[in-house]
């Protein structure tokens, strides 16, 4: 006889077997049983042992970097350490299970491999499994709703992590499932339906490679996907002492969507202090620059991936007439399996595609006469140290792209020194020649003028007369300057 017999916690188990000796035992009448009948209580219908193995997981980094207390709210691909655990959550109609939890783990693709079991006995079904990876510091990295088993047997999940709180999350957590029922009757829930997700939902990689001439020696790359209604954003890190930097940094985008977002491209000379709205709108950009130190470099639109696999760009950047350069990067989409079947938008033309200069301008200094002497003498005429500096006028504050060497003693240089600047922009760029004079302490100003670029191929000889500029120095200019001039597209 098996009989299952409830306790103050839990239940047994009691198998009675009863073999007599003597073949004449009379055994007991039916009625002398039912005391014993009388205390056996079946188990509830859900009764059984629960098992979730947490293995691994993978790309799983923090929705803001969090260094010294403040929060960047930019992800670098040069993402902060993540120290990660494991909870999961089983919630029922009936009383709820303890949430039990892993160790932390460090890195962005942690392996915990930990056991977490309940022993679960309750009347009503079914039992509903949440996993909730977290970061000590951050908080919560991602959740995901973990699929009860359909039957006996371990089953294993690959499961994509969601956001929380309206955050982005990325990364995948492996998992496995086992439900040991006490009932071989027992009836298993039945399959969880997944909600069904946006015709636009999967993974968009931007890996920025790199740049080239760009108008300031430091920079960052900051990627803006967005559409009507989403908006998310990721940064690079800072490259300093170079206009061609080399960032090869790979950003991350989860998106889910109903429509192909647009990717925007912006380049500035440092990490913005300030992040952008959570929702976009048409004062983002005169708002967003306004309220951040860094000046912007120029921005450039990227093509969404028009098909399968990696796909190169190589874009100029536009904007104000003292954005020059261009940056060249990878996009990649990899849509979500689970979501209806992607269909690929047609291939975009992106901004800048026609860039009105781009090359070389080279300028060759000859010669300088009747200069205006700096350099006063008790013992005769005054002279001057004399020298060239070629500057672009379009920046916010002009900047010497080219220096001659001094000659000194003299009201008539000749120089026969040569130059070149490398040009990528979409506006005419607007160049000045002045003459200064060297001194020890502060260089004396002695004439400027502006210098017009060629309009057809070939050198060509320009002589420019020195103008005043009393904002420089009160003294007026006097004096020409010979130079010879070619663009080399």
């Amino acid at each position: 006889t098996e009989m299952n017999l409830r306790l103050e916690r839990g239940w047994v188990t009691v198998v009675a077997r009863f073999e007599p000796v003597r073949e004449d035992f009379k055994w007991p009448q039916e009625t002398h049983l039912e005391p014993v009948k009388s205390c056996v209580v079946p188990p509830p219908a859900w009764t059984g042992v629960l098992t979730v193995v947490v293995n691994s997981a993978t790309e799983v980094k923090l929705p803001e970097d969090v260094s010294g207390g403040k929060k960047n709210p930019y992800h670098s691909s040069k993402a902060v350490a993540v120290n990660s655990s494991v909870s999961i959550l089983v919630s029922s109609p009936g009383k709820p299970l303890p949430a039990q939890h892993t160790k932390a783990v460090t890195g962005h693709s942690p392996s915990w491999c930990e056991v977490l079991t309940w022993e679960v006995e309750q009347e009503d079904g079914p039992l509903d499994l949440e996993c909730v990876v977290q970061d000590k510091k951050a908080g919560v990295l991602g959740r995901c709703r973990v699929p009860f088993p359909q039957g006996l047997g371990k089953m294993n999940h690959d499961l994509w992590l969601q956001g929380d709180g309206g955050k982005m999350a990325t990364g995948s957590v492996s998992v496995q499932v086992e439900w040991k029922p006490v009932h071989e009757d027992f009836v298993f829930p039945a399959p969880w339906v997944p909600p069904s997700l946006p015709p636009v939902s999967g993974d968009l990689v931007v890996t920025v490679v790199g740049g080239e001439w760009l108008s300031a020696s430091q920079s960052c790359a900051v990627v803006e996907v967005q559409d009507s209604s989403n908006m998310h954003w990721r940064c690079t890190s800072v490259v300093k002492k170079t206009s061609d930097p080399a960032w090869g940094q790979k950003l991350r985008f989860r998106w889910r969507g109903e429509e192909v977002p647009r990717i925007t491209l912006e380049l500035s000379d440092s990490e913005r202090s300030q992040a952008p709205p959570s929702s976009p709108s048409k004062g983002f950009n005169k708002m967003f620059r306004t309220t951040t130190k860094a000046a912007s470099l120029g921005s450039t639109s990227v093509p969404f991936p028009s098909q399968a696999g990696p796909a190169e760009h190589e874009l100029y950047l536009s904007g104000d007439p003292s954005v020059t350069g261009l940056v060249r990067l990878r996009t990649e989409w990899v849509a979500d399996p689970r979501a209806p079947e992607f269909v690929w938008p047609a291939r975009e033309a992106a901004e800048g595609d026609d860039p009105v200069w781009h090359g070389q301008l080279v300028v060759t200094a000859e010669s300088a006469s009747d200069l205006r002497a700096a350099d006063m003498s008790l013992f005769g005429k005054g002279t001057s140290d004399p020298y060239v500096k070629l500057l672009t006028t379009t920046i916010p504050r002009p900047s010497t792209t080219w220096k001659s060497k001094v000659i000194k003693k003299t009201l008539n240089p000749v120089w026969n020194e040569t130059g070149s600047v490398q040009l990528i922009t979409t506006t005419k760029p607007e160049f000045l020649v002045e003459i200064w004079d060297e001194d020890l302490d502060a260089d004396d100003f002695l004439g400027e003028a502006v210098l017009p670029l060629p309009t057809s191929p070939g050198e060509k000889q320009v002589d420019l007369v020195l103008n005043t500029n009393k904002s420089k120095n009160k003294r007026d200019a006097k004096g020409a300057v010979k130079l010879r001039v070619e663009w080399r597209p």
